[in-house]
């Protein structure tokens, strides 16, 4: 059984691991407890269906994400999948409660048929969280 928890569980389940109550007990955790959420950022469409477009269009959208914690946060990378799909002038820095958007363009030259391409952006804050998120732009390529 692996269960993933953000940093700052961690350190007490390790404690709990070595304490002898948890084998003359069992679990000292509850089902129904609820484990913080790492994410940094809220995205309300990671996802863009451009529908189908002819071979040479240059299909852009720009995903709108927001910074949901209580301090700001740094876009670490944004890296395609693809040669073909590319991203440009994204502020580095997003403050809480902020709302950017971060601009994604596929190239459709060669690429006739369905496509799904996907950047990952990697965002970190100072409470030393760090989390990956995947944008992706599908559709239909036609000659």
């Amino acid at each position: 059984l692996v269960i993933s928890v953000p940093f700052e569980v961690k350190a007490s389940l390790n404690t709990i691991k070595e304490n002898s109550e948890l084998k003359k007990h069992g679990s000292l955790l509850k089902p129904e407890a609820k484990v913080k959420s790492m994410e940094i950022l809220e995205i309300t469409e990671p996802v863009f269906n451009f529908g189908s477009v002819v071979e040479g269009t240059l299909v852009t959208n720009s995903f709108k994400v927001k910074n949901i914690t209580k301090v700001p946060c740094k876009i670490e990378s944004i890296i395609a999948g693809c040669s073909c799909v590319t991203s440009s002038n994204v502020q580095d820095y997003i403050n809480p409660e902020e709302v950017i958007e971060i601009p994604i363009n596929f190239n459709t030259i060669g690429k006739v048929g369905e496509n799904n391409k996907s950047v990952k952006v990697s965002v970190s804050n100072k409470l030393g969280q760090s989390v990956d998120y995947v944008l992706s732009i599908v559709g239909t390529v036609t000659l």
